[in-house]
């Protein structure tokens, strides 16, 4: 998948969506912190791209995310996740956060929303650059 043939969809302070054109998946890159006005913004952009692109592959680094309210946490599993999985997406990577205590909510949430269920492969990973060659693989 690589950086080459991506192009920049959406960009503001706390967040970049990319389309790779190659292996056709959307790239959602947290540059830090958001507010829960921004964190959520950037998710209903996410869901507005794959249904839009019709993509089967969703990368999601929040690897430079220090932290998430409860509520969003609550919130990305009830509600967003739920309509994740009404769309095409197949193939999700998420790119861990370096926060331990962000790491291990991202781990329970994760559990409690099954991919079976949602029918996503979802994969977790230490950085975007092996994230991207296990989507290639897809």
């Amino acid at each position: 998948m690589g950086t080459v043939g991506r192009e920049l969809l959406r960009e503001d302070d706390v967040l970049r969506i990319y389309w790779d054109v190659g292996s056709k998946c959307v790239e959602l890159e947290a540059k830090g912190d958001a507010s829960s006005a921004q964190f959520r913004a950037g998710l209903e952009m996410v869901l507005v791209l794959v249904k839009d692109k019709r993509s089967r592959k969703l990368l999601a680094d929040v690897g430079k995310v220090g932290k998430i309210t409860g509520e969003d946490m609550v919130w990305t599993e009830t509600d967003w996740a739920q309509r994740l999985a009404k769309t095409d997406v197949k193939f999700f990577a998420i790119v861990m956060p370096k926060s331990l205590g962000l790491h291990m909510s991202i781990d329970k949430m994760s559990e409690r929303v099954d991919p079976k269920t949602v029918g996503q492969v979802r994969r977790f990973f230490p950085d975007a650059d092996t994230a991207r060659k296990w989507l290639t693989q897809q």
